[in-house]
């Protein structure tokens, strides 16, 4: 996804209190900024092995939800986390850095970073890479490259304003004039946590010269509906022409969770496979 900056904008002053949940978004992001620090060993040492095979999740078909059952409806509109808490002295975090590329991560376990609010782990394998801008509201883990070399496949947990039902937060989204809904919204489950997910496919914008200084490709969206998620000044994008989405709203405690997937049409089904083993490690963390 690629992101822009108003120069204008100062992120000195005090961010207002929310009712906080979180969106993460797969796709790619560009913007301005230099490198990106590195986890690696030397300054952030994961405390466990690599993730092992976990169950896939499927943003396709209501049938490839890892759940034997389908939720009750009541599940599908909050459940709380019953998941085992970690505690949080023993998880490394991820170091602050600048979008779009992304910092490696050395394959374990992390702390989701403590501005999010949200007492989250998530566990990663080889090839991932972490934005972490706090100054933007924007956290993501992402895979791949665009045209422009910024991360194409992206992870992303934001805050919301409010605290609404799943279908209330996901509805935006999907009815958004840029895209066209795959699917429709259906039961999915995630790490315990019950929810919906639908599909959308990123509709063409050939009008669109994008911003080479800002690494913003040409042909790309603006996603109005989900740029309101982060600091005003800071442009959403998707990262390529054309890109599929998928997006799973579950609760976490009081707090909903939106999980938003992006990725090249080509490359997505792939991608969703990957990002869902790895959503299935979220733990709560004990503070």
């Amino acid at each position: 996804m690629s992101h822009l900056f108003d120069s204008r904008y100062s992120f000195v002053q005090a961010r207002s209190p929310f009712v906080l949940a979180a969106l993460i978004v797969l796709g790619a992001c560009s913007g301005p900024g230099g490198a990106a620090p590195t986890n690696t060993p030397e300054v952030l040492q994961a405390t466990s092995a690599p993730a092992t095979a976990a169950p896939t999740l499927s943003l396709r078909t209501p049938t490839a939800v890892p759940s034997a059952t389908e939720p009750s409806p009541s599940a599908t509109s909050g459940v709380t986390a019953t998941l085992t808490p970690t505690p949080e002295s023993a998880l490394p975090k991820i170091l602050s850095n600048l979008c779009c590329v992304g910092s490696p991560l050395e394959p374990g376990k992390y702390r989701l970073p403590a501005w999010l609010q949200l007492p989250l782990s998530i566990e990663v394998g080889e090839g991932w890479r972490a934005i972490n801008e706090e100054a933007a509201l924007l956290f993501s883990i992402v895979k791949g490259r665009n045209v422009l070399g910024d991360a194409s496949q992206m992870m992303v947990f934001l805050l919301v304003p409010d605290d609404r039902p799943l279908e209330d937060l996901l509805r935006p989204i999907q009815r958004a004039d840029e895209l066209v809904p795959l699917t429709e919204p259906s039961p999915v489950e995630i790490a315990q946590l019950s929810g919906l997910q639908f599909e959308a496919q990123v509709k063409p914008n050939p009008g669109y010269a994008g911003d080479l200084a800002e690494d913003i490709p040409p042909g790309v969206q603006i996603l109005p509906s989900v740029n309101r998620y982060f600091t005003p000044g800071f442009l959403w994008t998707t990262a390529t022409i054309e890109a599929r989405l998928g997006l799973i709203a579950v609760h976490i405690g009081d707090q909903p969770l939106i999980i938003y997937l992006e990725a090249p049409p080509e490359e997505y089904d792939a991608f969703a496979l990957e990002a869902g083993a790895v959503l299935q490690t979220l733990e709560l963390i004990d503070e």
